[in-house]
């Protein structure tokens, strides 16, 4: 489903992306990062999760777009991801650093443009409900971890501004976009909380 070329640029959003959830996991960015980058075991658990977290998103905006009838191709930005790189040195992290681009040769309705906007966060949404009841029945550091990425992932990519899948999402459906950014709110206050 995805060319050469896709794939080329979904490795760099990964590899970007990793860093940026390894410089995260603690108070200090660059400790964090250090910490993560020279524990092989965590840096597994951060490269397996972030990929099954990532990919199927993408995946999921470029599936509906093709079901719909539009071509589409993920696509690395240099300016997100650019701008992604330098959130790893600040508090606040910025994951943002491709997208699926979808062609028409005419204005997508909003019904569609809706859709394909929200295929991505569904899969974050599912990840993160799913690990964090599993988390607070099991207690196991997986399940929080994949639960914890899930739901800042859904957040993010909530937000509703522009280019962002929320604000496609609110443009075409409010109460489904504040449904799911609500959802998306609780689901991080719980994986910070416990």
């Amino acid at each position: 489903m995805f060319t050469r070329d896709e794939i080329k640029d979904l490795v760099v959003a990964l590899a970007i992306t990793i860093l940026i959830f390894s410089s995260g996991m603690y108070r200090q960015p660059i400790l964090s990062l250090v910490t993560v980058l020279s524990n092989p075991k965590l840096l597994l658990y951060v490269i397996t999760v972030v990929t099954i977290s990532l990919v199927p998103h993408e995946f999921l905006h470029k599936y509906v777009a093709m079901k719909l009838g539009y071509p589409a191709r993920y696509m690395l930005s240099k300016r997100l991801a650019l701008l992604s790189l330098i959130s790893i040195l600040l508090p606040f992290k910025i994951i943002a650093t491709g997208y699926v681009a979808v062609f028409s040769w005419y204005p997508i309705p909003r019904r569609d443009e809706g859709l394909i906007a929200v295929a991505g966060p569904t899969i974050n949404l599912i990840l993160a409900l799913a690990t964090t009841t599993l988390y607070v029945v099991l207690g196991n550091f997986l399940l929080w971890f994949i639960a914890w990425i899930n739901s800042l992932i859904l957040f993010f990519n909530l937000l509703p501004i522009p280019p962002l899948d929320g604000w496609r999402i609110l443009k075409w459906s409010f109460k489904l976009w504040i449904t799911i950014f609500l959802i998306s709110i609780a689901l991080l206050v719980v994986t910070y909380v416990v």
